[in-house]
C-alpha cells in the first residue's frame, strides 16, 4: 500500500506580536502599600518626647482655677518636694522653685503660680512615662483644691521614696524584665514626710 506523501515541514515557532511577549505571573504578595521600614529606636524616642512635650504644653495652657483656696502651707510643702526631686534627679543643686505668699496670708485663692504649676505638671506627666511611675502619675489639671494639692505633694513624696522609680528617673527608663522592686511603695501619707513636713501638716 503506498504511503501518503509527507506533510509540509514544521515552521518556526510564532514570533511575538508588536506588544512583546505576554506578561508572566506577577510578583508574589509584597508589603502593603505605603509600608516602610520599622521606626528606629531614635524615632520612637523622638515621638515619645514629642508626645510628652505636647501634654505638658497643654497642661501649662490650662492652669486650673481652684474651686476653694489652697493653703499656703500646702503650696510650700509641694514646692519643697519638687525642689528635692529636682536635685535628686539631676544630681546637682539646681535653682530652687520659689513661692512667697503675701505676708500674713494663710490661704491662696488664685491659680497656682506658673513657676510652681508647670514643674508640677511636668513631673506629673513624665512620671507616667518612666518605668514603675504609673502609680505616681496624676492629672495636674485636677489639682483644684487643698486636698488634691496635698495628694499631689504626696505623689511626689512617693516618687522620692520609690528606689526603682528614682533609679529609672536618674539613669533613664530601665530595660523591660529588669529586677523587680523589693516592695511596692506605700501610699503617700503624713508618715512619709520628714519632720519639717510633718510640722507643716500638723498646722493644717
Amino acid at each position: 500500500m503506498p504511503m501518503p506523501p509527507p506533510g509540509p515541514a514544521a515552521g518556526p515557532p510564532p514570533m511575538p506580536g508588536p506588544g512583546g511577549p505576554p506578561p508572566g505571573p506577577g510578583p508574589g504578595p509584597g508589603a502593603p502599600p505605603g509600608a516602610g521600614p520599622p521606626p528606629s529606636p531614635d524615632d520612637v524616642m523622638d515621638a515619645r518626647q514629642q508626645g510628652i512635650e505636647q501634654k505638658v504644653q497643654a497642661a501649662a495652657e490650662s492652669v486650673p482655677t481652684p474651686t476653694s483656696p489652697y493653703k499656703v502651707t500646702t503650696i510650700n510643702m509641694l514646692v519643697k518636694a519638687l525642689n528635692k526631686l529636682s536635685d535628686k534627679v539631676t544630681g546637682q543643686d539646681v535653682p530652687d522653685i520659689e513661692f512667697e505668699a503675701p505676708k500674713g496670708e494663710s490661704n491662696w485663692a488664685a491659680p497656682l503660680p506658673l513657676n510652681v504649676y508647670v514643674p508640677m505638671a511636668v513631673v506629673a506627666i513624665v512620671a507616667g512615662d518612666i518605668e514603675g511611675g504609673e502609680r505616681h502619675a496624676f492629672d495636674p489639671t485636677q489639682v483644684v483644691d487643698d486636698a488634691s494639692l496635698k495628694e499631689a505633694a504626696g505623689h511626689i513624696g512617693g516618687m522620692l521614696k520609690d528606689k526603682k522609680f528614682m533609679k529609672s528617673a536618674t539613669q533613664g527608663a530601665g530595660a523591660e524584665g529588669g529586677p523587680p522592686s523589693e516592695a511596692p511603695p506605700e501610699p503617700a501619707g503624713p508618715e512619709q514626710y520628714d519632720e519639717a513636713d510633718q510640722e507643716l501638716m500638723a498646722t493644717m
